[in-house]
């Protein structure tokens, strides 16, 4: 994972805007490897820099925290006719 995020941070440093794609690997990544924290901050990165999260965006992070059994941090909304899962941003201290 530090690899793709130091390529990450070094396309921002050259101009370079990230792709979702870009985005929602390293989401994926930090997601596999339980470091939700570390996945949502680069969810809302990309969302600040003008980039829409797809539904496979938050497809990485259900997968991940239903493969850890972490169910409390997934709600379920309808959004134009569409199931879409979205995670809570609810951080256990």
């Amino acid at each position: 994972m530090e690899e793709a995020v130091c390529a990450l941070e070094e396309m921002k440093h050259n101009g370079i805007k990230p792709s979702l794609k870009i985005y929602n690997s390293i989401i994926h990544g930090y997601s596999r490897i339980r470091k939700f924290e570390d996945a949502l901050f680069f969810l809302y990165e990309m969302k600040g820099i003008g980039l829409k999260p797809k539904i496979n965006t938050y497809d990485g992070l259900i997968q991940s925290y239903g493969k850890y059994k972490i169910y409390s941090k997934i709600d379920c909304i309808k959004v134009q006719g569409q199931k879409i899962y979205l995670v809570k941003v609810k951080v256990d201290r």
